[in-house]
Formats: structure tokens, C-alpha cells, sequence
């Protein structure tokens, strides 16, 4: 901590007397985390209660004032609390005045929790299976999204009807698949794209960060609690709740332990030991090994597969073309024709050789049969090109030279001559260079308006596609110019689920002209006013604007 020297020059001399630890000892991580873990058993336990409910170098939580006027003076004298803005230059402070705006010393971060009270349990626990893996039921509940999206709130969260109905078509145990639910979010397979939830099965499901998000906002204080207390090392949930029911009954209890746990165990967060009544071990989770890719056909549609036996885009197709039915650590899914259908409409081809090359039982005839069957059913039409047809008499008939007007060869060897040019929300299409390919790409992100000037005339208005890169770098490969249109990209990201726009108030500064690059390198409000507009102009978030007013006024420089 580089203000360190200065913080602790400022304490009154009375104060600096008392400290148990110097410069030098609050500068090593190493004899912090030693000092506290030597600390009397009630002041070591406030000290890890302020950990469980926030951050070290952040704000300790209000709430914790009381007991630390009257259980912190050793915290204190330790270096462990610290204020959390610098005094004025020249100002003396008792940090004890500190109390409802300080912090934990940043070196605590790798501290753990209650190390002292949780012990491992005196016979190591068998790790046990989830009831369910979360993981397979987002894809799940994501293939659902995709058949039936649901309308957003202006909250963003699908409307209580929509969602219930949703839910209730996956089965009676409605917190699981809330559960999965939130994990498809956060995962991104299943966003919100104009307005509606749509899901993305075949996507690959991004690193979960943050798994307190899955969690209902009652469970997430438990469940903050929690990931800082398991680790590597079985510990006993009983145990876990006991202690916590001392020495920091708010921030959880026995029963929201209990369901945090088996969220956690059921999206793989941890690994855990459980009986009849739920999870009673715990430790961070370790890497299983894994099934290899398959399931079990049966010849009456039925398909059964286990979690973990099929993973991301394979198994999101899967749940595509077959719905799931039933099961929790195996699944039911069964093949129907709306399914096969759904396959091929986003552009798959090969529906028996993907279920070919998973099943361990091979595709039975009559599965075969069914499939072909619907597949023929759900063929789109496709046109021939390259012949020119007229109308004579109300009859349709093939000549080898139409009538004048705009020609496209599809029969020369290299592909027709085709691009396209964009003005603000518009897109056109000069005759000549329109084939079929290039007017398919653009109706998936635009809206055919006429004709002007020799041109086809769109209005850009992308829709979700399956692989929004693919179209990307097709679209800068026709577009007649060195850089796609910003208007054109943003639409296209923004349909298939980009992330929203975040506003934050700030204030323009107008910093002097002779002290405008001294003021950036400044420690304290340096990194505060690092977001140039000018050389002189600088952009500063509001929450910041108290530090940064103090910090002139120290240096002398007035704001006005």
C-alpha cells in the first residue's frame, strides 16, 4: 500500500504509542496474515466476520460500527483496520473516529475465514453425485427458451406467466429449473434480444464468474459466506452453520446454508458429500473424470443420456431435436417432428448422422424411418438458377435469351459480381451486383424497401442468427468499402445479444493548462482523472468528485 507511510504518519502521536506493528510489518503481507492468526480468540473472530461480509481494501459494512467501537481497539492497534481516505496534509487523525468509513488492511485477501474454528472432520467423506446437473439442465431450459420465447419486462426478466409456463412444461421441482434458468443467463445461453428471451442451445456457455447471480437475492448473503469458506479441505456443513450461529448469525443460518449448498453442488462450484436430507461435506470442486461422448437410441424415439456424457453445442442440438421429458441425473429426451424440423430450419442437414454418430446402440430402423420421413416433410423449397423462364399465353417456358434488363451469370466459373454500400440505417444494392447470395445474406440483417436508381433499397434491421461472426466477415466481404458500417456491425452484435450500454454520471473537469499533466501523475488522484477528453479536459465519475475536491484543496488548487 503506498499510502501506507503517509496514513500512518498522521495518526496522533498518542495512537502511533499504542500500535502493536510497524511501517515495516504493515508492508509484509506475510507478517499481517501471521499477526492475525496470533490474535485473541473474540478480536480474531470480528476480524473474520468483517472479511465474511466484504472485501479486504473496500469498505467494511456499516452495520459492523457498534461492535467495532467496542471490540475493535486491537484491530486497530494492529494495523488490520485501516481509515479509507487520506487526511489533509498536515491533519493529525485517532483512526478510531473511523469506524462507520474504514477498511480491511488489502493484504487479509489471503486470509481464510474462521481457519482457527472449522476443522476437517475426523474420517474424510466419499464425494457423492448431484441429484441433477445444473449445467445440462440450462441447456435444457435453453432449447425451451429457443422453441417459446418469453417477453422481457422493462426490468429485463421474463413476465411471471410466460416464465411459470415455461418452467412448468420442465417439470414440478420449479426452484431447479429457476435454477437453471438463471445459469442459462449467465452463462449466455439464453439473452435478451429485442425485447424477448431468446435461447441459444448451440452456443457455448461462457466461465460463470460470479455464481452468488444464481442464486435468489434472500440466499445471496449465504452464499457470499460460503465461497469464502470452503476450500481445498472437506468441512462439515454442520459444523460451517455453528460456527457462523455464533459469531455472525446475519450473514446466514442452517437453512440458507443448506440450499446454497446444493445450488453450488448442483452447477459445480463444489464438491460435496450428501445423505437423505442434502449436502453435509464440502470442499472447492475438483475435475471428474468425464464419460465419453454418447447416449443410449431406443427404437421407439426415446433417447437417454446421462450428465456429462454430452457436452455444449452437441447436447443443446440434441435438446433441439429431441425435447426433454423427464429425469434428473438422466435424462429422457424423445425425437418428434417439430424437433427434426427445428433442426433444419437453423440450417442443419444431417439429422441421422448426427444421431448416428452418438448413439452407442446405433439408429434403429424404425427411428430411421421416422426421421427420414419428417425431414422430407420439413424441406424447404429451393430454387434452380442459372435458366432464364418467360410467360406467354399465362404459360411458363424456358428460352435461351429473356427479354433486355438486368442479367446475372450463375453458369461463369468464378461467383457473380456482388456488393453492397451502406448510408446510415440504409443499405443498397446496385442491378448487376445483387445475386442470390448476396440478397439472402442482407435479408438477415436488413428489410427490402424498393427500388431507386438502379438499386435495391434496405432498411437495415438485423434479426438473431446462428453464428453472428460467420455473417460479420461475410457481410466485410461484400460490402463495397474498407470498413463495414458501424450502424450495420452494432445492429448485428446487438440482435444476437450484446451486452447493454452502462451510463454513469460524471463531471467535466478543465484542468490548468501548466498543472494539467503534474495533476495526472498525482498519487491520489491520479488514476481519478485518467479519462482525457483533452489535454486540459478530463472526465471524472461523481462518487469520485469528494476525493478529488479534498485533494486540491490540500494542494492548494481551488475548484470552482
Amino acid at each position: 500500500m503506498k499510502e501506507l507511510p503517509r496514513l500512518l504518519a498522521a495518526y496522533t502521536p498518542s495512537f502511533r504509542a499504542e500500535m502493536q506493528a510497524g511501517l515495516s510489518e504493515l508492508q509484509d503481507a506475510e507478517s499481517v496474515l501471521a499477526r492475525a492468526a496470533l490474535l485473541p480468540e473474540p478480536v480474531r473472530n470480528l476480524l473474520d466476520v468483517l472479511l465474511l461480509s466484504g472485501l479486504p481494501g473496500e469498505a467494511v459494512d456499516p452495520n459492523h460500527r457498534a461492535r467495532i467501537d467496542t471490540e475493535g481497539l486491537e484491530l486497530w492497534r494492529g494495523g488490520f483496520l485501516l481509515p479509507r481516505t487520506l487526511p489533509s496534509r498536515g491533519s493529525t487523525i485517532d483512526p478510531r473516529y473511523y469506524a462507520a468509513s474504514c477498511r480491511l488492511h488489502p493484504a487479509l485477501v489471503a486470509r481464510r475465514p474462521l481457519a482457527e474454528l472449522l476443522r476437517a472432520p475426523a474420517e474424510e467423506p466419499r464425494p457423492s453425485w448431484p441429484p441433477g446437473d445444473a449445467r445440462s439442465d440450462a441447456v435444457v431450459v435453453s432449447a425451451a427458451v429457443e422453441a417459446g420465447p418469453p417477453t422481457l419486462t422493462q426490468h429485463g426478466l421474463p413476465r411471471k406467466d410466460q416464465r411459470e409456463r415455461l418452467l412448468a412444461q420442465l417439470g414440478p421441482d420449479t426452484e431447479r429449473w429457476e435454477l437453471a434458468l438463471r445459469l442459462a443467463r449467465a452463462t449466455g445461453l439464453a439473452r435478451p434480444v429485442g425485447g424477448r428471451l431468446e435461447g441459444f442451445p448451440e452456443a457455448r456457455p461462457r466461465r460463470l464468474t460470479d455464481p452468488t447471480v444464481l442464486l435468489p437475492p434472500e440466499l445471496q448473503s449465504a452464499g457470499r459466506t460460503l465461497l469464502k469458506l470452503v476450500h481445498e479441505d472437506w468441512l462439515e456443513l454442520s459444523a460451517i452453520a455453528a460456527v457462523l450461529e455464533q459469531h455472525a448469525p446475519d450473514l446466514a443460518n442452517q437453512a440458507a446454508l443448506e440450499r446454497v449448498a446444493d445450488a453450488y453442488h448442483r452447477v459445480a462450484v463444489i464438491e460435496a458429500s450428501r445423505d437423505a436430507t442434502g449436502v453435509v461435506a464440502l470442499r472447492t470442486h475438483r475435475t471428474h473424470h468425464e464419460m465419453p461422448p454418447g447416449f443410449l437410441l431406443t427404437p421407439d424415439l426415446d433417447i437417454l443420456v446421462g450428465a456429462a456424457e454430452l457436452q455444449g453445442p452437441d447436447y443443446g442440438r440434441l435438446c433441439r431435436m429431441a425435447p426433454y421429458l423427464e429425469g434428473d441425473r438422466v435424462h429422457r429426451h424423445r425425437l418428434t417432428r417439430q424437433g427434426v424440423a427445428a433442426d433444419l430450419a437453423v440450417g442443419n442437414q444431417d439429422p441421422l448422422d448426427f444421431l448416428g454418430k452418438f448413439s452407442r446402440t446405433g439408429v434403429p430402423l424404425s427411428v430411421q424411418q421416422s426421421v427420414e420421413q419428417w425431414a422430407r416433410a420439413a424441406e424447404r423449397v429451393s430454387i434452380r438458377t442459372g435458366v432464364t423462364i418467360v410467360e406467354e399465353d399465362g404459360e411458363l417456358r424456358r428460352v435461351d435469351r429473356g427479354p433486355a434488363g438486368r442479367v446475372i451469370d450463375y453458369a461463369q466459373a468464378d461467383p457473380p459480381p456482388a456488393s453492397f454500400r451502406a448510408r446510415g440505417m440504409r443499405i443498397e444494392v446496385p442491378f448487376g451486383k445483387d445475386p442470390l447470395t448476396l440478397r439472402g445474406t442482407l435479408a438477415r440483417v436488413a428489410t427490402l424497401c424498393g427500388v431507386k436508381d438502379e438499386a435495391w433499397q434496405y432498411q437495415i434491421s438485423a434479426r438473431r442468427v446462428r453464428d453472428p461472426d460467420t455473417l460479420l466477415e461475410r457481410l466485410r466481404e461484400l460490402h463495397d468499402g474498407p470498413q463495414l458500417p458501424a450502424a450495420l456491425e452494432v445492429s448485428v452484435l446487438a440482435a444476437n445479444g450484446l451486452e447493454a450500454v452502462r451510463s454513469e454520471d460524471a463531471l467535466l473537469l478543465h484542468l490548468p493548462l501548466e498543472a494539467a499533466e503534474a495533476l495526472r501523475r498525482d498519487e491520489v488522484i491520479g488514476p481519478l482523472i485518467d479519462r482525457r477528453v483533452s489535454p486540459t479536459q478530463v472526465l471524472v465519475s461523481r462518487t469520485d468528485m469528494e476525493t478529488v475536491r479534498a485533494r486540491l484543496h490540500a494542494l492548494g488548487v481551488s475548484l470552482s
